[in-house]
């Protein structure tokens, strides 16, 4: 929004010449995000905290393996697709036939029984198995696995630094960047007033003693 905001700026300023004001409330960005518990305080009562359950598709969560601190995310958000997970999972068969209303009644039996087949189970195997199912599944990567990611490392996201990567750009530009630690407050006042203000010696120490530059 803001980027969309400042680009409308600068039409604006090409088209007329003048400038453009800009206010941009963090509250007002993050609204749009929250639109169905808003109106749902505004109908009824204010809405509850439900974790990684889903009101809208049954089974929704995100569910323990087998390691460490492996997890999974599944969802069903079709019939057909609660159908090919009941295939996989022994416990759920007797249930293959459930729409979403009947699933929402047994949800805790469903989620128990997903938890318990789950459990002993690899996450990145358990991904492959389900997607090749049909059933929308993600592996939870912790920051190893996002630093090893072939999609990550295909696309450039990570820039070496030091001994390790930092996270890059989002963008591409033909003046690059320099990635190091951030500079002190006012460490580059100095040069900003030599290079882009033209200001002389002089006159730089003089603000400076006036207490201009803080």
């Amino acid at each position: 929004m803001l980027a969309f905001i400042v680009a409308a700026g600068l039409w604006h300023r090409r088209q007329t010449g003048n400038a453009a004001r800009v206010d941009f409330s963090m509250i007002e960005a993050m609204l749009w995000t929250m639109a169905d518990p808003l109106l749902a305080t505004q109908l009824a009562a204010p809405p509850q905290p439900h974790g990684n359950a889903s009101n809208h598709h049954i089974p929704h969560g995100v569910y323990r393996c087998a390691g460490e601190d492996e997890w999974i995310s599944l969802v069903a958000t079709t019939d057909a697709e609660w159908r090919n997970l009941s295939a996989l999972v022994p416990d759920l068969a007797p249930m293959a036939e459930l729409g979403l209303g009947e699933r929402r009644q047994r949800h805790e039996t469903i989620d128990r029984s997903l938890a318990t087949w789950l459990r002993a189970k690899s996450a990145a195997a358990t991904e492959i198995v389900l997607l090749r199912a049909g059933i929308p599944a993600a592996a939870l990567a912790n920051s190893r696995d996002l630093v090893n990611s072939n999609h990550l490392k295909e696309r450039g996201f990570w820039e070496p630094y030091g001994s390790g990567v930092l996270p890059g750009l989002p963008w591409r530009a033909s003046f690059g960047r320099i990635s190091a630690p951030a500079p002190e407050v006012g460490a580059d006042t100095a040069l900003v007033l030599r290079k882009v203000l033209e200001l002389s010696e002089d006159e730089i120490g003089a603000l400076s003693r006036s207490g201009a530059l803080g």
